[in-house]
């Protein structure tokens, strides 16, 4: 009889014993379910991934679908958008209202007049910065012509080269290879104590515009996003619009908390301003968009009003279920768009 209670008991003991291993190993599961990924901040009750990726490969993370969340030039956005796949995004708000600006040496102001004659070395080829240079000069009656060697420009024209970045850019000054350098936020600031002398391209955009300033970057997010959570949608424009002041508050140390999440920039307090940062709804900025568009892209390329999310009714609420979301931006302005949220990953 004693035997057969000792069985007993040590079958009752190894099944407490597998009981407790499966139990532990659930409760491990659901653990690492709930964490948090590393690099991630919960806004809205949803788990938001951001990420600095390379100029170069942002329209490659709307066209794949890979990114929940843009920020991207409001132009390259909208090409894709006139593509089958492109209508999966849409635009939710400005972000960067233009940041392109003249510098030389000399005086701290400069005029549209006084690129007459000069060898100006530019950004962009093709992009947003030519388009618009182009637009303002054509508007203000100066003639101009592209580089193809050394020397002088004509005597009432601008002779202008355009190169990869603002590092060429700079460069080009350096060697005296041009008289002014065209490029954009913060890297004017940057350089400014060599070449101080400015002229705002988004200035000369609203004396022959009449627009306040150029949606040049904006943020996106999926259709299937906007639609199933608003809630969320609502919640994170807030945090983008927090964020503002947030650098304002930290624009001393905003260079060495960004760098240290990635960013290969440097943010001088000065050129926050500059940088011309407003989170303005797709609604209230559409006209702007669409006269931008016309310019650099020309009027056949200009979206539809499918491509603006406008909000349906008063704000929904927080749903806080989804699968995680990633938020991808390139350095630079974008970046600094986005500081607030970088910087709590």
């Amino acid at each position: 009889m004693k035997k057969i209670v000792t069985k007993r008991k040590i079958f009752s003991l190894i099944a407490v014993v597998l009981l407790l291993a499966v139990s532990a190993v659930f409760i491990t599961a659901c653990d690492d379910e709930d964490k948090v990924p590393e690099g991630s901040i919960q806004i809205g009750g949803r788990t938001v991934i951001p990420e600095i990726v390379a100029e170069t490969q942002i329209s490659s993370e709307m066209a794949s679908e890979n990114a929940d969340i843009i920020i991207m030039p409001t132009n390259a956005a909208a090409t894709l958008y006139n593509k089958e796949g492109g209508k999966k995004y849409k635009l939710v708000s400005s972000v960067t209202m233009g940041i392109l600006y003249i510098i030389g040496k000399g005086d701290a102001t400069l005029t549209a007049e006084d690129l007459k004659g000069k060898r100006l070395v530019s950004i962009g080829a093709g992009n947003v910065p030519q388009k618009v240079l182009e637009k303002v000069l054509t508007a203000k009656d100066i003639a101009f012509e592209s580089a193809t060697g050394g020397g002088s420009a004509a005597e009432d024209s601008v002779k202008i080269t355009y190169v990869a970045n603002g590092v060429a850019v700079r460069a080009a000054l350096d060697a005296g290879e041009a008289d002014y350098g065209l490029l954009g936020e913060p890297a004017v600031t940057a350089f400014s104590s060599v070449y101080p002398a400015r002229l705002s391209l988004q200035d000369l955009w609203m004396e022959v515009t009449g627009d306040d300033s150029y949606p040049q970057a904006s943020l996106f997010m999926k259709a299937s996003l906007l639609e199933s959570d608003p809630g969320f949608v609502a919640v994170f424009i807030e945090e983008m619009r927090l964020n503002l002041t947030w650098i304002e508050e930290n624009k001393t140390e905003i260079t060495a908390i960004l760098q240290a999440k990635g960013s290969a920039t440097t943010f001088p307090p000065a050129s926050i301003a500059r940088c011309n940062l407003q989170i303005n709804s797709a609604a209230d900025i559409k006209d702007a968009v669409k006269n931008f568009l016309t310019v650099v892209s020309g009027a056949a390329s200009v979206p539809d009003d499918g491509f603006f999310y406008v909000p349906v009714g008063t704000t929904p609420a927080i749903k806080g279920i989804g699968a995680n979301l990633r938020f991808v931006f390139p350095d630079g302005a974008p970046a600094l768009a986005a500081g607030k949220i970088l910087a709590a990953a």
